[in-house]
This record gives structure tokens, C-alpha cells and sequence, in this order.
């Protein structure tokens, strides 16, 4: 059944993202737009396969799901990226190397969650596709830039 297909897809999709980025050209791809754009590799990447998968949500759950999705990546996501980057540019000792690789799993485990949550969240849900274009045009990607990605 699509609700049986569905939660197999929300238990599964934190894994087939993992996947899908080690994918030739994907993460470089991903990471262009994250920083290029401001994407939300995590959510992109979700929308997607939730395309790929047949499954959908209306504009206002879509929403919702962005807003909560951006909640935890404001909190968690960013503030972890930030201090990944900024040790990335100045490890200097082995101690310091292992904080960074401490905190580049932290930030990975925050992007899993976050995933957690959207699948959480979406789950229940019912409504169209077309999600990740949906998702692109949310924060106003220029049309030639989200059609490539």
C-alpha cells in the first residue's frame, strides 16, 4: 500500500541520501548550491528521492516541513558548519585534528537528525509532487540553476 511504501521510504532515507551524495558529481554539485545558493543539501536531497519515491505534500505542509527542517538546521546545522570550517582553517596539533573530526561527525549526526525530523514529520502526510522543484523555488533558486540541479 502508499502507506506501507511510505514509512519504509521515512526509515529508510537518511541511508539512500548517503547514497545518492556519494553518487559521481552529486556532492560537488550539492555543495555548489549550498554555497552558492544557500540550499539545504539535507531537505533537497530528501525532496528529491520523496520524488523518485512517488510520494508528495501540499504547499502548506511543504511549509511546514521547511520550517521546521530550518528551525533545527539554524540551531544545530550552521552553527556545527561554521565551526567545522573555521577549525578546518587553522588545525595546527593532533588534538586539535581530533576535535575537528569530533565535530564534523556533530555536524553530520545534526544533518541526521534533521532528516529524522522531516521524515517524522512527512510521514503522515498525503498531496502532490514535484517537491524538491517546489523546495528550489521556496528560496528563489534561479530557474537555470535548479533545473540543472
Amino acid at each position: 500500500t502508499g502507506a506501507a511504501r511510505r514509512t519504509v521510504f521515512c526509515a529508510n532515507v537518511f541511508d539512500a541520501m548517503v547514497r545518492l551524495y556519494g553518487e559521481p558529481g552529486i556532492a560537488s554539485l550539492c555543495l555548489e548550491a549550498q554555497t552558492r545558493h544557500a540550499v539545504d543539501v539535507p531537505s533537497l536531497l530528501f525532496f528529491a528521492l520523496a520524488d523518485s519515491d512517488g510520494h508528495g505534500a501540499d504547499d502548506c505542509e511543504m511549509r511546514r516541513l521547511l520550517d521546521r527542517a530550518g528551525e533545527w538546521r539554524s540551531l544545530f546545522v550552521l552553527p556545527l558548519r561554521h565551526l567545522r570550517l573555521t577549525l578546518r582553517q587553522g588545525r595546527r596539533n593532533t588534538a586539535e585534528i581530533e576535535f575537528y573530526e569530533q565535530i564534523k561527525a556533530a555536524e553530520l549526526e545534526s544533518e541526521r537528525l534533521q532528516v529524522r525530523r522531516l521524515a517524522d514529520d512527512f510521514l503522515p502526510l498525503e498531496g502532490p509532487g514535484g517537491l524538491a522543484a517546489r523546495y528550489l523555488e521556496t528560496i528563489a533558486m534561479p530557474e537555470p540553476k535548479a533545473g540543472a540541479l
